[in-house]
């Protein structure tokens, strides 16, 4: 469970969201909103990598009082990722995997999956942005971890990737672990089987459904 606790973030005067009280429980949620309308900022919250007013807690743990042990416990992929350009795919997953205690065989796993061994030792800066969200998602993927936020997952990748992606999400789900996501793709329930679907509306995250 994600919890919010008098959240709020304001970039300058610009109130950009406020949550007094929400939870957020296990399972798969979509969150939706215009463009600039926070979703990136919110995952980033929950990520602990933007400052903020107020709390996050995660499976019970503050943010504020406990970040080290909050970010063991979340992964977040960008939805425009941006890496060295003169590291490779195998550089970025291997550095990752080391950190998170990810075996080599479940980083080559995870590559294999979704097609990245093909140009796992090209330099980054010579990729396309479908390489790039690809590679993206597999550091996201790469290590144990309660929560998964996504932003923009769908984007830039292939019609077999995005089924590849589904499936593992899905099999992620019935292991324990949660997801956010969030798209501007019309996504439908058949796809996944999605908790809660939340929209981003003058500053509140509101349940749409």
């Amino acid at each position: 469970m994600i919890d919010f606790l008098n959240y709020s973030k304001s970039y300058g005067r610009h109130e950009v969201l406020s949550i007094s009280e929400l939870s957020i429980s296990d399972g798969i949620h979509w969150i939706k909103g215009q463009n600039g309308s926070g979703k990136s900022t919110l995952l980033k919250s929950i990520a602990g990598i933007i400052p903020f007013k107020g709390d996050i807690q995660v499976n019970g743990e503050g943010l504020k009082q406990n970040p080290v042990e909050v970010r063991r416990k979340v992964t977040y992929s960008e939805a425009e990722p941006v890496y060295p350009v003169f590291l490779t795919a195998s550089d970025m997953l291997n550095f990752v995997a080391q950190i998170r205690n990810y075996s080599k065989e479940k980083v080559n796993s995870l590559m294999d999956y979704f097609g990245v061994s093909s140009f796992k030792n090209q330099a980054i800066g010579g990729f396309s942005a479908g390489m790039l969200k690809k590679l993206s998602l597999c550091i996201a993927l790469t290590g144990e971890v309660s929560w998964v936020l996504l932003d923009e997952p769908f984007a830039f990748i292939d019609k077999e990737s995005e089924k590849n992606l589904i499936l593992f999400i899905e099999q992620k789900v019935n292991h324990g672990v949660n997801f956010i996501i969030t798209s501007h793709h019309e996504l439908v329930q058949e796809d996944l089987d999605f908790k809660k679907v939340y929209v981003i509306r003058d500053h509140k995250l509101q349940i749409e459904k």
